[in-house]
């Protein structure tokens, strides 16, 4: 574990990491959490929440939608931006279906929200879809999105590997036709209502568990040779992209920098259904010490911006590595804020 002198007002934090090859990796991170507040403003908390350690689900780990990513991710390799807990509805009002929409540099991305409906058993072997029951807020969980795995798989076709959690995907399970089925509730923009044993394209806007499809296309070939010759490295096919823990068009390559406005609809519910707030800029910076020596500098890499609805909060994750060959003894994190660049994009902010 690198030794780390934290000289931010925020949490900061160095682990160990091999990587290919078994090559050992200083990771170093600084993590800042900031309310958003009425007037837009993001402001630090007093008491700077702690880092997430491990990865938190909704429920058992084998079978629930990822929560919450773990934060001490080695590395990424662009910005993930993430939106956890409730979308609420323009003015909370209860609705049968809305967009959710989230831009911030090059991302722009637009999902459809829903109530809550269900197929049910009808005559000649029909299913037959519900109305929407109009509601006020919707939970981002891949477990509303569509996917789903059978109660016991048999074999690897029997579960949507773009989102084993959710709704929709049947498998192989024996149909109960006595009971409803609940249907998708966070789908495509453009998508239309869905039909019994049809499929739909996974979409959502939380994080993204390593055994989806948009995560796992990187995780690179476990098998018997990576067992024998690379155990319990990583294997040597892995693509770094892995670590990204939302779906590839949620990653801003290059990273965000701060300074960059968020413009948010239906995920938050003031009047109009609109919420924008520009991120904040802090140059933030790891020195490496050997001996009594401070050596040169590095910037460290904003790679996570996440939004949590129910907080009000946003947090952000600047990390940078170094090879351990280069025989650091520790390190000095320091987060400067950036007041020009905050002063330039407030006032690009309130001409928008």
């Amino acid at each position: 574990m690198p030794y780390v002198t934290n000289v931010t007002p925020f949490q900061a934090l160095g682990i160990e990491h091999r990587f290919y090859n078994g090559h050992p990796y200083d990771c170093l991170f600084v993590k800042a959490t900031f309310r958003i507040c009425h007037d837009g403003q993001l402001r630090p908390l007093v008491r700077q929440p702690p880092f997430v350690l491990n990865d938190l689900h909704e429920g058992d780990e084998d079978t629930s939608a990822l929560q919450y990513a773990s934060e001490i991710i080695p590395f990424k390799p662009g910005t993930d931006v993430i939106v956890t807990g409730n979308a609420g509805s323009p003015g909370g009002e209860p609705r049968a279906q809305w967009l959710a929409q989230l831009q911030v540099g090059p991302l722009n991305k637009i999902v459809k929200l829903t109530g809550p409906r269900y197929w049910r058993h009808k005559r000649l072997d029909r299913w037959e879809l519900t109305g929407i029951e109009p509601c006020g807020a919707v939970r981002l969980s891949y477990a509303l999105a569509y996917g789903g795995a059978s109660d016991q798989q048999t074999d690897e076709q029997d579960a949507c590997w773009d989102n084993p959690f959710g709704l929709g995907f049947q498998g192989r399970n024996k149909i109960d036709k006595s009971r409803p089925y609940a249907a998708p509730r966070i789908v495509s923009a453009d998508a239309g209502d869905p039909k019994w044993g049809g499929r739909m394209r996974t979409v959502g806007l939380s994080p993204v568990d390593g055994r989806q499809m948009d995560r796992l296309q990187f995780a690179g070939t476990y098998d018997e040779k990576w067992q024998r010759e690379v155990s319990p490295d990583i294997p040597l096919d892995m693509r770094m992209e892995y670590w990204n823990v939302v779906p590839p068009d949620q990653v801003a390559k290059p990273y965000l920098a701060g300074g960059e406005t968020v413009r948010t609809a239906g995920l938050f519910s003031t009047p109009d259904g609109r919420q924008a707030f520009v991120l904040p800029r802090y140059q933030v910076r790891a020195v490496p010490i050997r001996g009594e020596t401070k050596h040169e500098g590095s910037a460290m890499e904003l790679d996570t911006v996440l939004i949590d609805l129910d907080k009000r909060h946003v947090v952000l994750r600047w990390a940078t590595l170094y090879s351990q060959t280069e025989g650091y003894d520790e390190y000095e994190l320091i987060a400067l804020p950036d007041k020009a660049a905050q002063d330039a994009g407030a006032s690009g902010n309130n001409k928008s």
